[in-house]
C-alpha cells in the first residue's frame, strides 16, 4: 500500500510499507537498454554534479553521491527475482515472472526496470536496500 506520494524536482517520490516476497524474476541481459540505464543511474549519483538540483534530488530519495564505478548492473536471479517483486507492488498487479534488468547503487540501494517497458525509457524505479520504492526518477531520453 502506497502511504505517501508527492512530486518533488521532476520525481515522484513514494514510501510503502508492504512486504516484498521474491517472485520468478530473471535478471534481463546486458543490452543496450541496460547499458542506457546504468549511465542514467550513474549520472544521478556522480559527485562531479554539483548542481543544486543533483543534490536536491539526492536527498530527497536518501541516495548520495558515489563513485560511478559502485554502480553496477547485477546478474544475480535471486536479487533480479526481488526486484520483480517489488516492481510489482508499486504498480499494484499480483506477483509476475519477467525479466528485469537492475542497477546496484553502492551499498545504498537498486534501481529496476522490467524489460516489457522496452526503450526509450523515461522513468526508472529507484529503491532502497529493504526494496522499499524511494522515487521513480523520469528523465529526457
Amino acid at each position: 500500500m502506497l502511504h505517501k506520494c508527492c512530486t518533488l524536482a521532476g520525481i515522484l517520490v513514494l514510501t510503502q510499507t508492504s512486504a516484498i516476497h521474491a517472485q520468478n524474476s530473471t535478471c534481463a541481459p546486458h543490452d543496450s537498454v541496460a547499458t542506457r540505464i546504468l549511465s542514467v543511474v550513474r549520472d544521478m549519483v556522480d559527485p562531479a554534479d554539483t548542481t543544486a538540483a543533483a543534490h536536491r534530488f539526492l536527498k530527497a530519495v536518501g541516495l548520495y553521491a558515489i563513485d560511478t564505478s559502485q554502480v553496477t548492473l547485477v546478474s544475480a536471479d535471486s536479487i533480479c527475482a526481488l526486484a520483480g517483486a517489488a516492481l510489482d507492488s508499486i504498480a499494484r498487479i499480483p506477483p509476475s515472472t519477467r525479466q528485469v534488468y537492475v542497477v546496484k547503487i553502492g551499498g545504498i540501494g537498486f534501481a529496476a526496470v522490467d524489460k516489457r517497458d522496452g526503450y526509450p525509457l523515461n522513468t526508472v524505479p529507484i529503491f532502497g536496500t529493504n526494496w522499499i520504492c524511494k522515487a521513480i526518477a523520469g528523465f529526457e531520453g
